[in-house]
């Protein structure tokens, strides 16, 4: 069964707590851009303020991503 994107974030984020190491950082990502994947998949327009505040999130995951690959 796949993961939602729920999951992974779940995933990701309970990596990201104890701390980034090395060995890590391509799990957490692959994880955060699942959820950006999935994101955008179920929401690709704007149509109202629920979609402009998922693709915040799809933007903000960008940012994270960037700081986890740079831990």
């Amino acid at each position: 069964m796949a993961l939602t994107a729920t999951d992974l974030f779940n995933d990701a984020t309970t990596r990201e707590i104890g701390g980034i190491g090395p060995d890590q950082v391509n799990l957490i990502v692959s994880d955060l851009i699942g959820v950006q994947q999935q994101l955008s998949a179920a929401d690709p327009q704007i149509n109202n303020l629920s979609d402009l505040h998922t693709h915040i999130i799809i933007n903000q995951l960008n940012e994270e991503i960037a700081s986890v690959e740079n831990a």
